[in-house]
């Protein structure tokens, strides 16, 4: 069975590809369809290439992969393989140059054939094949659609993050959405969190703003009942509170007029200073209950003897 060069061509001697010429984002793997369907491979240089024949084959049927004569006048040789029972996919070649020219290959030129031979038992486990070879069951569709590196190479191969970029190529609206989902989210909850606070402090200026209203409200009618009962004096006198000897207080009541009430008024209490050297220290007023007054008078030191000390009050609305 002949052998067909497919589109992609690897070099191992690691030099890039013009990026005219490269497959997908792959530095080092050559896409012949973007160079006039062919590769100059140097002299003295190798290169891994895929057939363009799929090949799947059961478990008893193996074969042998040989470089075609007509290679070795132009200096070409394809490394003899074989290929297991149970294989499925495109086939790997590894192609030298051992002239001292460069050799042209084309894409879709015969350069292998292929002889099947049966055996007995399979030469290989399904699962073993699998799991060692990269390759495995790809096809040109796939490769060529999704832009994956066929030859599994350190060299060739790109970053996870590259590969998965060249994979979803063609996607890079659903990755865009992907990769901007979480901040999306995050600024949609920032601004419910936002309107929730600002609706709260909203609230609670509305109730601050309301009470400082009433307090004014309050304020403003003390202030007018106040100008309106200023320099009216319901009740005063003058009377005298006697102190005895060793005492530096003493207390007296004083009965007001009926129609005082001394929770609604304020009391101006006067007592006179230096009598026989005692100083009164000061003198204060309070209402007890209904329009009964205590006055209570207080010396700097205790007193001498029992003295009587003149008191003048006045009781303001």
């Amino acid at each position: 069975m002949g052998l067909t060069l497919g589109p992609l061509v690897m070099p191992l001697s690691g030099r890039n590809i013009h990026r005219k010429q490269r497959f997908g984002n792959h530095k080092q793997i050559c896409d012949m369809r973007k160079g006039n369907g062919a590769f100059k491979l140097k002299a003295r240089e190798s290169a891994v290439v895929f057939t363009n024949e799929w090949i799947k084959i059961d478990r008893r049927i193996t074969g042998i992969i040989l470089s075609r004569v007509t290679n070795y006048s132009k200096g070409l040789h394809v490394e003899p393989s074989y290929i297991d029972s149970l294989w499925e996919g495109v086939l790997k070649l590894h192609i030298i140059n051992f002239s001292d020219r460069a050799i042209k290959i084309r894409l879709g030129e015969e350069i292998a054939r292929l002889f099947f031979f049966q055996i007995d038992p399979d030469s290989s486990d399904a699962n073993t094949i699998i799991d060692t070879c990269h390759h495995y069951g790809n096809n040109w569709f796939k490769i060529l659609t999704d832009e994956i590196d066929p030859f599994g190479s350190s060299r060739a191969s790109q970053s996870w993050f590259q590969e998965l970029l060249a994979k979803f190529r063609t996607k890079w609206k659903l990755l865009l959405l992907i990769f901007s989902l979480p901040g999306i989210l995050g600024l949609l909850w920032g601004s419910l969190q936002f309107y929730v606070e600002l609706n709260k402090q909203t609230s609670n200026l509305a109730i601050i703003t309301q009470k400082i209203k009433k307090n004014e409200d309050a304020a403003k009618t003390i202030s007018q009942n106040i100008a309106s009962m200023r320099g009216k004096v319901t009740d005063s006198g003058l009377t005298h509170v006697t102190i005895d000897t060793n005492q530096s207080t003493a207390i007296k009541e004083i009965v007001l007029n009926k129609h005082v009430v001394l929770n609604v008024g304020y009391v101006l209490v006067q007592a006179d200073g230096n009598i026989q050297g005692v100083k009164v220290k000061g003198a204060i007023a309070k209402g007890t209950k209904g329009n009964l007054l205590t006055i209570t008078v207080e010396l700097d030191k205790p007193s001498s003897q029992k003295q009587s000390i003149p008191v003048k009050w006045a009781v303001i609305p």
